[in-house]
């Protein structure tokens, strides 16, 4: 996991292919299942489904403002009952930008490899990823803080296809 990005480009949608690859075994059809493994794939999927289509991010009290659909839960489940994930989730407080909170999302995705996910699917599920609280929340932003877009520069933003 790389923590200076300065020369790397921001993750994209398309790079998380391999991770939804990685946990598609784990995700049920509905809700958070029955193992920590389809726990944290549900947790991971909601982070960065929202992210990606409606720039929902799990923690709106640092730098970055978006508008507030609660998916704090989420990252607070992980936390909580995942703590190799905490270093990644701790980041959120020095985020400034929707690239770096896709780079944030990328790296924690990166915790969970194969070997890992096999593990956690022996394992029971616990608590609920739905209302988990802990350090991360989500608070609505003054209407002039919300981030709309993105705003970088041309080279950093991928052209539709």
């Amino acid at each position: 996991m790389a923590n200076d990005r300065t020369n790397i480009p921001h993750h994209a949608w398309k790079d998380f292919s391999q991770v939804s690859e990685r946990l598609s075994p784990y995700l049920e059809l509905k809700g958070q299942g029955t193992t920590m493994a389809s726990q944290v794939a549900a947790c991971l999927s909601n982070l960065v489904y929202h992210f990606f289509n409606d720039g929902d991010i799990f923690d709106t009290t640092h730098h970055l403002k978006t508008s507030c659909n609660d998916f704090s839960a989420r990252a607070n489940w992980l936390y909580l009952n995942q703590p190799s994930t905490r270093p990644v989730l701790d980041r959120i407080e020095k985020v400034r930008s929707k690239g770096e909170y896709a780079d944030l999302l990328f790296d924690l995705c990166e915790v969970y490899d194969a070997d890992t996910l096999s593990s956690l699917a022996k394992r029971p599920a616990t608590e609920d990823i739905y209302t988990a609280r802990c350090k991360f929340s989500c608070e609505e932003p003054e209407e002039e803080e919300i981030e709309y877009g993105d705003e970088c520069e041309e080279d950093e933003c991928e052209e539709d296809e």
